[in-house]
């Protein structure tokens, strides 16, 4: 320890889990907010993006009269989805009686 080269603190923060959560949870949120004006209004506050994988967005719903509408509309609100982010092939619904209007 004694002998070691000086470290950027900077670069051993980037490399911790935490930092990569941090990272992820901006990124969900801003996903969030950038949905929000892309969806109908009707379905304002009645979902939330709860994570982004390779090729699949998963949403979670406030109940399943929600999810019915998405699945409805699903080809046209993945269009939409299609326009910010073109990687995303597929929608999955996951649904959370507690979600209500945030």
């Amino acid at each position: 320890m004694r002998y070691s080269k000086p470290k950027n603190i900077n670069q051993i923060i980037e490399k911790t889990t935490f930092s990569q959560i941090i990272k992820k949870s901006a990124f969900i949120n801003e996903l969030n907010e950038k949905i929000q004006f892309l969806f109908p209004k009707e379905f304002k506050g009645y979902y939330r993006v709860l994570e982004i994988e390779q090729h699949n967005i998963l949403f979670e719903v406030a109940n399943a009269m929600v999810r019915q509408a998405f699945l409805f509309n699903q080809k046209k609100l993945l269009e939409l989805i299609n326009k910010e982010y073109p990687e995303i092939k597929e929608i999955k619904f996951s649904i959370n009686p507690e979600l209500n209007s945030f």
